[in-house]
């Protein structure tokens, strides 16, 4: 596994400038990212009830309008097929509910623009660069990512589930606006007619539509989905607990302190939020 784990990083490295290329090693060689995250957004006390039931279901829409059957794929965990996709454990954010409020405000701003007006996408245009440069994406539909997993494992399906309501009536602002919503996780996409449950009697997805991006096959990585998201619309904030959840370049630097540069980031384009569905507390 470590040799896998070193030949991805060597890979990686070329692309990249040398002050960057030098700041980068394999998670597996480096260890884990010390340090606590800073966070916006805390679930407070709004977090909804799902039912312990669960619907059967055969097929659901996973990706970009691809229906699949299922089939279970395992959760990509790092050291296997997907190692590249693999990320330290790191702290949870913490924060005021309050906080919700400028995801709402960020939105709203980036859903509203008009003809001839510029529209940033949450991705980086340059990774390696370490730049906070993003692309004018106003040409495409707006959409907001939001990553399911708690840092370092995939989500676990094997346990009631609560969603949190403050984020669910951000996320329904954002749907009335025009903007459409994104779930991606490492599970599978056998997991899909269960997470679609999950997220609809959570309150998170009410309606059942939102677009789920799930590992396809054996060796996917949620960088793939990513960049499929934003090949097809304007990905104008993504939602996560660590900075992995922006980018594959957090996975593999060496000097957290370099990841700084990017902070300017934090709040506009991206939002470091609990996980969106945890265990309901008995």
């Amino acid at each position: 596994m470590r040799l896998r784990a070193s030949l991805l990083a060597l890979a990686v490295l070329p692309t990249l400038s040398g002050c960057v290329a030098a700041a980068l090693i394999p998670v597996a060689a480096g260890g884990a990212i010390a340090g606590r995250e800073t966070g916006l957004l805390d679930v407070g006390s709004s977090t909804r009830s799902a039912p312990d039931t669960a619907r059967p279901r055969t097929a659901d829409k996973v990706g970009l309008d691809e229906t699949v059957p299922e089939t279970r794929i395992p959760a990509v965990a790092p050291g296997g097929a997907g190692a590249s996709d693999a990320r330290p454990a790191m702290a949870q954010p913490v924060g005021g509910r309050a906080d919700y409020a400028v995801l709402d405000t960020y939105l709203a701003a980036q859903t509203r623009t008009g003809p001839g007006e510029e529209r940033l996408s949450a991705t980086l245009a340059d990774p390696g660069s370490m730049g906070t440069e993003r692309a004018d994406c106003a040409a495409r539909p707006p959409a907001v990512l939001v990553d399911l997993d708690p840092a370092g494992e995939p989500l676990r399906m094997d346990r009631p589930l609560g969603g949190d309501g403050a984020l669910a009536d951000v996320l329904a602002h954002a749907r009335d606006r025009g903007a459409d919503i994104a779930w991606i996780s490492r599970l599978g996409a056998g997991f899909a007619g269960e997470l679609r449950m999950a997220l609809e009697e959570s309150g998170l997805d009410p309606a059942g539509t939102d677009t789920l991006l799930l590992m396809r096959r054996p060796g996917d990585s949620k960088q793939a989905r990513r960049e499929e998201l934003a090949a097809s619309h304007c990905t104008v904030a993504i939602l996560g607990d660590t900075r992995s959840d922006f980018d594959q370049l957090f996975d593999y630097l060496k000097d957290p302190n370099a990841a700084h540069a990017l902070d300017p980031l934090l709040g506009r384009g991206w939002f470091l939020v609990p996980p969106p569905l945890q265990p309901q507390k008995d």
